[in-house]
């Protein structure tokens, strides 16, 4: 019981993190035109969508006014794969960024996307940063109001070190348990020996 006691209390002052496992993540939008985001290109269709693995090259940007764009954040396993699968009705482009976006410079930050405004899925293997920015633009300028989108992304969540107070929590409440069955087992010794 000690053994064990002393073994949890280690892991929680070493900061053990929560393991990772493969999740997925849905997102869905609707094309308003008061989006965040705004510009006046989108990036090229050129047809190709990234695979995992083999790197795609910066397809080029294209004019296209106005551009609205939804960004939507991951925290990931470095070097993991992420992957995005995509419904929509050929209104909006999907993109992964490496942490952070520039609508003014779409080629920074590039990992990779779709290729075209169809129904499909592509994948990159997560940035050294392991913080994935899934970027979603409108395609035909304002003929994207009102249509709608939906992307799942799997993806190994980065694991979330335990917070301090949590692990404090979990070391009182083991400290109360082993001072209770302390407490417990000397009063069933005075009660035998009373008995006796």
């Amino acid at each position: 019981m000690k053994k064990l006691l002393l073994i949890a209390a280690a892991a929680v002052l070493c900061g053990l993190s929560i393991p990772a496992h493969a999740a997925v993540t849905t997102y869905s939008h609707t094309w308003d035109g008061t989006e965040a985001i705004q510009g006046s290109k989108r990036l090229l269709r050129d047809a190709n969508s990234s695979v995992a693995g083999s790197p795609k090259t910066f397809p080029g940007d294209f004019n296209n006014n106005p551009t609205y764009f939804v960004t939507h954040s991951l925290s990931v396993v470095v070097g993991s794969l992420v992957s995005v699968a995509t419904t929509q009705d050929v209104s909006s482009f999907f993109s992964l960024y490496d942490n952070a976006f520039d609508p003014t410079n779409l080629a920074t930050g590039y990992l990779g996307d779709q290729g075209s405004s169809q129904n499909g899925t592509f994948s990159i293997m997560a940035p050294a940063g392991g913080n994935v920015l899934l970027v979603v633009m409108s395609v035909g300028g304002s003929g994207a109001i009102s249509k709608s989108w939906s992307a799942d992304v799997t993806h190994s969540p980065a694991a979330v070190p335990e917070s301090s107070l949590a692990g404090f929590d979990v070391l009182a409440l083991l400290g109360t348990c082993l001072i209770g069955g302390r407490a417990l087992r000397r009063r069933k010794r005075e009660l035998a020996q009373s008995v006796a």
